[in-house]
């Protein structure tokens, strides 16, 4: 099972993802920008590309414990301004914070998979934690972070 688009779904301002629902499919929210507040239940293993794209008043998100895989521009040009990724995710898609507002994100040890521009346009006043390691490993691409001025701090 997973969440699909609507167009019904422009007005939504809150969410509640229930068990049973395994991803949040491509494009699933991409533009509500009426959305506020997204809840996921531990059923979620894959977050698919630009599904909360452009919601410009998320501001809160309580990801899945399970969650392993957040594709490509998933949550680019959001308002969130604080989300704790779950140990166990592997995989950070192209363009996935690309424009986000949040203060802090640490990237757990667990993600092998970094897509090009992960941060792009991320600032100085924020943060991105790279949690237990000293340099990025050669599954990242090259350019994960190349248009991000925010503070990368390496954990190791």
């Amino acid at each position: 099972m997973f969440a699909e688009y609507s167009h019904d779904s422009f007005e939504l301002k809150n969410i509640v993802i229930e068990d049973g629902v395994t991803k949040i499919g491509n494009s699933a929210f991409n533009h509500c920008t009426n959305l506020e507040s997204v809840v996921m239940s531990d059923s979620v293993t894959e977050i698919e590309d630009w599904a909360f794209q452009d919601c410009t008043s998320l501001k809160n998100i309580q990801l899945s414990k399970n969650l392993t895989k957040i594709g490509k521009r998933a949550f680019q040009k959001t308002a969130v301004e604080e989300i704790n990724l779950p140990d166990g995710l592997t995989e950070i898609g192209e363009a996935a914070f690309a424009h986000c507002s949040t203060k802090t994100i640490v990237i757990p040890y667990s993600v092998t998979i970094m897509g090009y521009g992960a941060f792009d346009f991320w600032y100085l006043k924020q943060t991105v934690i790279i949690e237990g390691r000293s340099e990025a490993p050669d599954t990242w691409d090259a350019n994960w972070n190349s248009s991000c001025d925010a503070d990368i701090v390496w954990n190791a």
